[in-house]
This record gives C-alpha cells, structure tokens and sequence, in this order.
C-alpha cells in the first residue's frame, strides 16, 4: 500500500555510479601497467603507483611476499563497503516509512491513504463496484488529555487503533489523518452494507479502556461517504464523510451516512460567513448590554456586552445562527477586535457622561489561544482612554478547558495587566478543583440551566450552593444568570449569591437605551 519514492534512491545512485567509474579508472590503470609495461613495477617503483596496479602485480609475481597481505585489504574493503550499503537503505527506508505513516499508531497518513483511494476508485469504476469511506472521530479526547496527561492520551489512541484495526478486513485500510481522526478504506462496500460494519465496530467499543487507573469509554462519531453516491472523486469523497462525521459529532449520534441536504446546509453557511464578513468590515454588527445587579444593595455593577446582527434582509440574527460559523472561522479574531473596540469606546462614552460601568466581553477559545491578545487589550484601553479594571472577560469554562496550559499562561496575563477575569457556565466543563485553584479568576458565573430551576430541583440548589461556597472559598464573587423572577432571586440571596443577571432586571439594551436605563438606576441610588 506504502509506495517507495524514487526520489529517494538518488543518493544510493550516485553513490555506485562514483564507486564503478572510480573502480573502473584504477582497473583500466593497472591492467594497461602491469602486463604492458612490467618493468616499471619494480620493488623501488611500486610505491609510486595505485594499490590496485601494485595488487595485480604482486598477483602476476607470485614471488612477492607483499601479495598475501595486500588480498585481505580489498576483501575488506568490499565488507566495509557492504556493510555502508547496507546502513544508508535502512535509513532511505526508515525515512521512507516515516513520510508516509504516522509516528504514534504506525498508521498510513495522509498521502499513502489518498493513492490507496485512488487505485480502488479507478478499480470500482472498471468493475462497477462500490467502495465506501468512514471518518471517525473519538469523543472526550481533550477532556483524557486534560485530565489524565498527553501520554495516557497518546496511549488511549493507541488502543483506539487497535479495536478499529480488529474490526477490518484484511482488503481494508485504515489510516489516521489528524490528532483524534481516522479513515477507513472499505472496498466492495455498499449502502447496504453500512448498518452492519456500524453494528460491529460499537461492538468493539462496548467495553471502556483501563488507562491510568481509569476506566475510559470511548463514543465515536461516524461520518460516511459511499461511491458513486456521494462523490465520483477522491477529495469530494473525503470532504462528504468528513461533513457528515461532523454532523454526527454535533448531534451526538454515533454513525451519519452524508446527504445532499448536509451541501444544501453547507452552502447556506458559507453565505452567511461570505454577509458576516462584509458585516464586520461594515459596521452593521451592533452591541446589546444586560445589567449586572448587586444582590443584596440592588446596585449595578456591570453590564454583559452582547453582540447582534441585523441583517439587511433577514432582519435580526440570532447569535445562535451566527456565532458557530465564527468560531470555525477565521473570522473569530475579527469579530472578537470589534467587541473589544466597540465596547471599550462605549465605555468611555458613559465615563464621560458621569454614568462609569464595568463591561464585560465574551471571549473564545481561540482568542486565549492568540498570544497577542494581551497586547491588543491593554493598546486597545489605552486607545480608548479607560482602565483595564473597567473591563471584564468572560470565558466558558470548557473553553478554558480545551487548552488548559496555554489558557492558564494568557489569564495570568491578562490578571496581570488588571482586568476582571470571570469564568461562565463553572460545572459545565472538566476542570478539576486544583486547575480552578490556579486560575487567576475573580468571579464564577452559574448558568441559566442551574438558576432557572433552582425552584423545582433540588439537585440543581445543591449545585448551585456548592458553587457559591467553593467560590467564597477561593475569594471569588458569584454570577447567576437567567433570573427572571423575584422567588428565584430571594433564593439566589439566601444561597449567598452575590450578583444577578436576567430578564427580572432587564433584557440586553441598544447602547442608547441602556443610557437611559443606568441614568434612572443612578439618580435612584443617588437620592
């Protein structure tokens, strides 16, 4: 299956080519002399000419006590040359399996699984034949990286391809592309067929791994391309099954066989990301504020800066419909530069009008990511005239969680140059008490799912007074959001909660609406 490159014979080439027409010089030399010209060959002239001349030689005169000891050295020689013949193949070979496998699982990449596809695409298109692709992506990879270290990760992948390889054919392939994705190759395979290879590698999954003193099970998600329904070339082949891995993924269902409808819905997202780009670099984007309320003194204290998208012709978009593409686009940094700077002009705004307010803005895992970011905030407040403590960054705490070392290392950062560090939807993620300990984090946000029912579960009260107490704890102020009734906020206050956030106080604002509001809310306080 692995193909050799020719490319990488060239040195072994070069290298016999040097020895014959150097070998065949010295030989052409000492036959001309020795037999020709055999005078010059004595005892006091030998020193002058090549070995190989002064071997033959001796060889023609037996008589010379030189010629016993003169033929062990080439016969060395020829070992010694053997023996480097021998070492350069074993690299030029190692070098060859390593460009084409990967390192950890011994796997083909990329490259050899993309000529194997090739060679059975145009074996199906003789025979009329079938073949199909599956993408496979095992779930919780970043939480056993996170949690149990890189190397019982690299292990767990290990194992992942083992059961995988014990599901195939001997006629399969099996290749892995990324750090958690695999392909398999399944020639003479139909539609028909896929209910039942489905059936068998759940089988294989059905028992956890025993890793690290852990048990670990392992959910796939499938994706599934079949020729010649889904595609009648090898890239579109691999882009379906990688759509429909994804789609799998995002619905958490084990197995999607793709469909058109899938490049319908792709289609749309990619006029949506082409409008939400001109929507950045237009300014039609507009920022939306939610107040944050002190319990207990009914003070504001800050307000959340929500983004918005009014569409010229959709109207307005909802960020649940917006904010996805961003996040697997290169448009997060952008959209995230213009929170930053929008949100930041419209505090100096307020500061000027006697109405100061701490803003919080949302950031995304791939901004903690940027090792620019800090730069940029601390240039962006100076550029607007405000103090880092007037700002607040909220991230998710599974955000964090995807890259917790670099994450740790941007926060301390950011801790550093004096803004308000606040971790959203705490008991969501995987973080341990000891990674939270070490997060420079000076407020814990509780989700709406949790507050909202703090009245009906008691489950949920539990957690929520867990959260509370572990925060105070840590000398962390507490965050609910989603309050939209007085009963849910006297429970909040007796819990120990410090500060709410929800429609029972106010929907998110315009800019111009929310002046007025914090006008009313500060002459109140004032009185």
């Amino acid at each position: 299956m692995i193909k050799k490159s020719t490319d990488d014979r060239s040195p072994i080439k070069i290298l016999w080519i040097t020895l014959l027409l150097s070998g065949s010089y010295w030989i052409l030399e000492a036959l001309i002399h020795t037999i020709f010209f055999p005078s010059n060959y004595q005892s006091h002239q030998l020193g002058q000419t090549t070995f190989l001349t002064r071997f033959l030689y001796e060889f023609l005169h037996p008589d010379s006590h030189e010629f016993y000891m003169h033929l062990l050295i080439p016969i060395l020689m020829l070992g010694f040359g053997a023996y480097l013949y021998w070492l350069i193949r074993q690299q030029l070979s190692k070098q060859e399996h390593s460009a084409l496998s990967d390192e950890l699982t011994d796997l083909p990449n990329r490259k050899p699984l993309v000529d194997r596809i090739e060679s059975t695409l145009k074996l199906s298109r003789r025979k009329f034949q079938p073949f199909a692709l599956f993408h496979i992506n095992p779930a919780r990879m970043t939480e056993v990286n996170n949690t149990l270290g890189h190397d019982t990760g690299d292990k767990l992948i290990q194992l992942i391809s083992e059961r995988l390889q014990s599901t195939l054919r001997t006629s399969d392939t099996i290749a892995r592309l990324e750090s958690d994705e695999f392909i398999l190759l399944l020639p003479e395979t139909g539609l028909e067929d896929i209910d039942t290879i489905v059936e068998k590698i759940k089988a294989a999954f059905e028992a956890p791994f025993a890793l690290a003193n852990s048990t670990i099970g392992v959910e796939l998600a499938i994706g599934i391309a079949v020729y010649p329904q889904h595609g009648e070339e090898t890239n579109a082949l691999l882009q379906h099954a990688s759509t429909a891995m994804h789609l799998a993924k995002n619905n958490k269902q084990i197995m999607q066989v793709y469909s058109e409808q899938q490049d319908s819905a792709n289609t749309e997202n990619l006029t949506l990301f082409q409008e939400l780009r001109h929507a950045i670099m237009h300014d039609e984007l507009m920022l939306t504020y939610q107040p944050k309320i002190n319990i207990n003194t009914s003070a504001v204290v800050g307000l959340e800066a929500l983004v918005r998208w009014q569409h010229p012709t959709k109207g307005l978009i909802s960020p649940q419909d917006f904010v996805p593409i961003v996040e697997h686009t290169g448009l997060v940094h952008q959209m995230t530069e213009w929170v930053i700077n929008e949100s930041m002009r419209q505090s100096h705004i307020w500061q000027q009008q006697k109405l100061p307010i701490n803003i919080s803005i949302n950031l995304s895992a791939s901004n903690l990511l940027n090792k620019k970011l800090p730069g940029f905030l601390l240039q962006a407040t100076a550029r607007h005239k405000i103090s880092p403590q007037d700002i607040t960054l909220e991230l998710t705490e599974s955000m964090i969680m995807k890259n917790p070392i670099e994450s740790l290392e941007t926060l301390k950062q950011l801790n550093k140059q004096n803004f308000t560090i606040s971790i959203d939807d705490y008991g969501t993620g995987y973080s341990s008490l000891a990674y939270l300990q070490n997060l420079p984090a000076h407020e814990l946000k509780i989700g709406k799912p949790f507050s909202s029912n703090l009245l009906e579960n008691t489950k949920d009260e539990q957690i929520v007074r867990s959260v509370i107490e572990l925060a105070h704890s840590l000398n962390m102020k507490v965050v609910a959001e989603g309050v939209e009734t007085k009963e849910i906020l006297e429970r909040l206050k007796k819990l120990g909660c410090d500060i709410a956030q929800g429609h029972y106080f106010s929907k998110p604002m315009p800019a111009e609406k929310c002046t007025e509001w914090l006008r009313q809310r500060f002459n109140a306080s004032s009185k």
